[in-house]
């Protein structure tokens, strides 16, 4: 059969362990995904998580139509920009965790304020 799906986020059961931002594709002879190369057979989408197991498990991918169109000669540029948007997101997940940190901090600082101007 022929696998079908939404496009957009789609969680997919892969088997094998997967990176944020590997190929995912169809395992052959099972209703299942697995991480393949770009060019090397059907793609369904991007992982958008890791599964660092090799058990089957659920990894949420960014299913869309059209990326099997993307000739050998591409294939480079488009893991250059691949590459380039998980680094990207990765970056914005830890200033996310800095923003986070410092907004404790300021927690922090207006109590002692408010501390302080209570006993004044």
């Amino acid at each position: 059969g022929h696998w079908c799906c939404f496009l957009g986020q789609v969680p997919v059961t892969v088997v094998g362990s997967v990176k944020c931002g590997d190929h995912v594709g169809p395992r052959p002879g099972s209703d299942m995904g697995r991480v393949t190369a770009l060019g090397a057979g059907p793609v369904i989408g991007i992982a958008l998580s890791d599964k660092p197991e090799v058990a089957a498990g659920v990894v949420k991918v960014l299913a869309f139509a059209g990326l099997n169109a993307v000739s050998h000669a591409d294939t480079a540029q488009y893991q250059t920009l691949l590459d380039s948007a998980v680094s990207l997101e990765r970056k914005v997940e830890v200033l996310d965790g800095k923003v986070s940190k410092m907004g404790v901090q300021l927690d922090d600082v207006q109590d002692a304020v408010l501390g302080t101007e209570l006993r004044v």
